[in-house]
C-alpha cells in the first residue's frame, strides 16, 4: 500500500497515534483523528499507569477486567449498550499479541513533534481514555465520551464532510 502526498492518513483511538506517526515519516495532506491524539502523552497518568499494571497479567484476565460492564461503562462515558457491546466484541476479536502491543505501544509512544501537514480533529468533552488533543481548532463534541464515533456519528460525519469540502474549495 502507498500513501501520496495528497492523501490524508486518520484514526480513532488509538490509531490516531498511528496516523500521526505516519504522517510524521510520509508526507501526507492532513492527518484526522476522531476521539484521538497525537502520541500517549494524551493518555491520562492514571491509564497509563492501569495499563502497566495489565502489561504483567495474563491475557485472559486483562480481557476478562477489560470486558466489564463496570471497566466499558467508567472508560467510556456510558456509551449505551450496542457501542458496549461493539467494544467486547472488538476485545474479544483482538489477537493476544496486538492486546499486549497496543496497551505498550498506547502507554510510551511520546514523540511530541508534530507532523508538518494540517492536523484536524474531533474529541468527547467527557473522554477519559485520551485527554483532548492540543492543537489549534479541534473540535470538542461536550458530551461525548472516547467513543464518539457510534454515539456522535451524525456530528462525525459532518465534521468529516465539512473537511472534505474545505480541501475541495481549496
Amino acid at each position: 500500500m502507498s500513501i501520496h502526498p495528497e492523501d490524508w492518513v486518520g484514526g480513532c483511538s488509538f490509531g490516531s497515534m498511528v496516523a500521526t506517526e505516519i504522517a510524521r515519516q510520509t508526507p501526507v495532506a492532513a492527518v484526522v483523528l476522531l476521539a484521538g491524539a497525537t502520541d500517549s502523552s494524551a493518555v491520562p497518568v492514571g491509564a497509563r499507569l492501569l495499563g502497566g499494571l495489565l502489561q504483567w497479567l495474563p491475557v485472559r484476565w486483562i480481557r476478562s477486567v477489560s470486558a466489564t460492564n463496570l471497566f466499558m461503562n467508567a472508560s467510556f462515558n456510558h456509551p449505551g449498550p450496542e457501542i458496549l457491546q461493539v467494544l467486547k466484541q472488538m476485545l474479544l476479536d483482538t489477537s493476544d499479541s496486538l492486546l499486549k502491543e497496543g496497551l505498550r505501544l498506547a502507554r510510551t509512544s511520546c514523540n511530541p513533534r508534530l507532523p508538518s501537514c494540517p492536523i484536524h480533529a474531533i474529541h468527547g468533552g467527557r473522554d477519559r481514555v485520551l485527554k483532548i488533543p492540543t492543537i489549534p481548532g479541534v473540535r470538542v463534541i461536550p458530551d461525548a465520551g472516547h467513543a464518539l464515533v457510534g454515539s456522535h456519528g451524525e456530528e462525525v460525519t459532518a465534521f468529516l464532510v465539512e473537511l472534505n469540502q474545505q480541501y475541495v474549495d481549496a
